[in-house]
């Protein structure tokens, strides 16, 4: 099932507003219907959370009653944890990451994300080739001082003062 299909339909089982992740100012409308005569209801649903790691609901055992599924669908369920362990340690590798935290919990945090698989999978529709930051580290970006930054919501004034400063430097 599409991501943001199983998130609505999910947003509906547990009694939440659904709500556009990337514009989350717009305002949006749900409807799931069915036979006039059965209404929906929460209860009336099952869902499976898209990219779960490992997913044991009590439904997978109904659904995945062919054995030869079953193992099909556990397969990919490793190729996924071992897709994701692989892109994490390459991503700690490559940006300079710290260790004080995990890049997907961190991700998690920041992006409001419940999964990194939602992260990656919304970043990847957005890609376009853009590498100019590429050989920044992790440390580079958030350390001491850019973290003070974020917090004064000065940022904006501060990279205007930076910029004219280089510009300077430069010309």
């Amino acid at each position: 099932m599409k991501t943001s299909l199983a998130r609505t339909f999910l947003d509906f089982q547990e009694g939440r507003d659904s709500q556009d992740l990337i514009f989350p100012a717009r305002q949006t409308s749900r409807s799931i219907t069915s036979d006039p005569a059965t209404p929906i209801t929460p209860e009336s649903l099952f869902v499976i959370r898209p990219y779960v790691e490992r997913y044991a609901g009590g439904g997978t055992s109904t659904l995945l009653v062919n054995p030869k599924l079953r193992g099909e669908y556990e397969e990919a369920v490793r190729n996924i944890e071992s897709t994701q362990e692989s892109l994490i340690k390459a991503l700690k590798e490559i940006s300079g990451w710290p260790g004080k935290t995990s890049p997907a919990s961190e991700i998690k945090e920041v992006f409001q994300f419940k999964s990194p698989y939602d992260f990656f999978a919304e970043l990847a529709h957005g890609l376009d080739g853009d590498t100019r930051f590429s050989g920044l580290s992790y440390t580079e970006i958030f350390n001491d001082k850019t973290i003070a930054a974020f917090k004064a919501g000065t940022l904006h004034e501060q990279l205007k003062d930076y910029i004219s400063k280089i510009s300077r430097a430069s010309g």
